[in-house]
């Protein structure tokens, strides 16, 4: 039984941690995180696939600590999460995953995309720097509270018109929208690297 309550966990910068992220952070009781930091650090590893039950998380940041594998699956569906940045890793494939609801059923798992009208609370997405693949989402245009996208260094082909970030420009919620503009055929960017 644990009574305390965590609200913040910062490790970032220059705590020389070394080794994954260790797999004890899972049997924490989801309402004990709002920001999990470990930044900075020389992890190496992947992130936990149970930081997606983490459904009060409101801020994770794990930037450069030299993490690989793939995003973990719906890491775009904790609910209050406001700010993401997983910037100069090493994370592999592509941004749809980000979007994937798994549900374990009959002792195997069942993945869906949530649906286009899904609405985040997102307003600061970092990805930048890594090896991330394909097109852009068309979920990203449901993001309209997203006030910066940070895409670029990454293998990201196309997409950009029809994924809906060019309008969230348009209106100007989106304030910042950094990424390979020849890559992937952005109009809209607000910086092209």
């Amino acid at each position: 039984v644990y009574l305390f309550l965590v609200i913040f966990f910062n490790l970032q910068g220059k705590n020389n941690l070394e080794g994954p992220i260790p797999s004890e952070l899972c049997a924490l009781p989801d309402s004990d995180f709002f920001l999990l930091d470990l930044g900075e650090n020389n992890l190496g590893g992947n992130i936990p696939e149970c930081i997606i039950e983490f459904r009060s998380l409101e801020n994770l940041q794990i930037f450069n600590a030299q993490l690989s594998g793939d995003l973990p699956a719906g890491l775009l569906t904790l609910p209050v999460l406001t700010k993401l940045q997983l910037y100069n890793n090493d994370f592999s494939g592509t941004l749809d995953v980000l979007f994937e609801e798994t549900y374990s059923h009959n002792n195997g798992s069942i993945s869906k995309y949530i649906d286009s009208s899904f609405a985040s609370m997102l307003q600061d997405l970092r990805l930048h720097n890594n090896m991330l693949e394909g097109t852009i989402p068309a979920q990203f245009g449901n993001f309209h509270v997203l006030k910066s996208l940070h895409l670029w260094g990454n293998d990201l082909t196309g997409g950009v018109e029809e994924s809906g970030v060019c309008e969230l420009r348009k209106t100007e919620d989106l304030q910042v929208f950094e990424a390979d503009c020849q890559e992937i055929g952005c109009t809209c960017c607000s910086d092209c690297k």
